[in-house]
């Protein structure tokens, strides 16, 4: 759960559930009073809960100095329980590894990444770059992972190029699951789960499995995203086959109909009017007689104007 949403649910909880103080309360003048107990509290109003379970609300600043301060008290002991129900996962603690080495710094991710090992003109290289240039941290992280994986007698730098030679200098991919940590000097560290010790995987476990949910539900989105966008193409796909089709059907049967005699294709020849760009063309048309050709024509480059129009087909 993100940290805003935690504290906001912590101030919620320690609001709406901190034991009943039924108490006299009055307005700024004294004349109205109530016995009730705080229900909940904003920055300016109050919500109160009477003996019937009836709730009222007031404005803060309209209930007496008494009341006001008896709020801003409740207000600063709530704050302090919030302060102590952080989220250990956001905030810097000390993170400590199964054989002892210790890391300060909190969580600001957690992910999954693929890690290659290999060796490259004689030079054992992680993910590309090569071992000797990594961070002090990662080159102490690499034989534990290549022990974790595929050899457990691999304790040292020396030992992870000794096994790639066994292995011809290539290596599996590993898939490596972990959290990144922000550590005090601002530097960040992607840091294996098979590491921590048991007490911080307990801690850091919820959050990793919020991330894997979250993951997943993207997938879910993602694919759905992709049927729906191969389903579109299709359909687009689908459109243009059946407007070509058509396309097709219709110039076979105006041919047909010039064969028949029933239309003949004309020749309308077109200018451009005055201000408007262009050049003189011809347009090709099928019709059953000059007028009806020239109506069609004009209708479609309303920009010209008809310069004359002649028979072309025989028929």
């Amino acid at each position: 759960m993100p940290a805003a949403k935690l504290v906001v649910l912590v101030v919620f909880a320690l609001l709406c559930t901190r034991p009943a103080n039924a108490r006299q309360w009055s307005d700024a003048t004294g004349l109205f009073k109530l016995e009730a107990e705080v229900f909940a509290t904003s920055s300016d109003t109050v919500v109160l809960k009477k003996k019937s379970g009836a709730l009222v609300a007031f404005k803060i600043d309209q209930l007496s100095p008494d009341d006001q301060k008896f709020l801003a008290a409740q207000k600063a002991e709530a704050k302090n329980e919030v302060d102590q129900a952080t989220d250990p996962t956001t905030d810097i603690q000390t993170w400590t590894s199964r054989d002892g080495f210790e890391l300060r710094g909190r969580v600001i991710a957690f992910g999954r990444r693929e890690v290659v090992i290999m060796r490259l003109a004689g030079v054992v290289n992680v993910n590309g770059t090569a071992l000797s240039r990594l961070h002090p941290f990662y080159r102490y992280i690499v034989p534990k992972v290549v022990a974790q994986f595929a050899d457990s007698s691999v304790k040292t730098e020396q030992d992870v190029e000794r096994w790639l030679k066994q292995n011809n200098g290539n290596a599996p991919v590993f898939n490596i699951e972990g959290v990144l940590l922000k550590l005090e000097d601002g530097s960040e560290l992607a840091i294996p789960f098979f590491l921590f010790s048991e007490k911080d995987l307990a801690v850091l476990n919820p959050g990793w499995e919020q991330w894997k949910a979250e993951q997943a539900s993207q997938e879910d989105r993602n694919r759905e995203s992709f049927l729906m966008s191969v389903q579109a193409d299709s359909y687009q796909k689908q459109r243009e086959a059946e407007a070509a089709s058509h396309q097709i059907q219709m110039m076979q049967l105006e041919l047909l109909a010039v064969n028949a005699g029933v239309v003949s294709v004309w020749e309308v020849l077109l200018r451009p009017k005055p201000g408007v760009y262009g050049r003189e063309m011809s347009v090709m048309v099928t019709a059953r007689d000059s007028l009806q050709a020239e109506q069609l024509v004009t209708r479609s480059y309303p920009g010209f104007a008809t310069v004359g129009v002649r028979r072309a087909s025989n028929y």
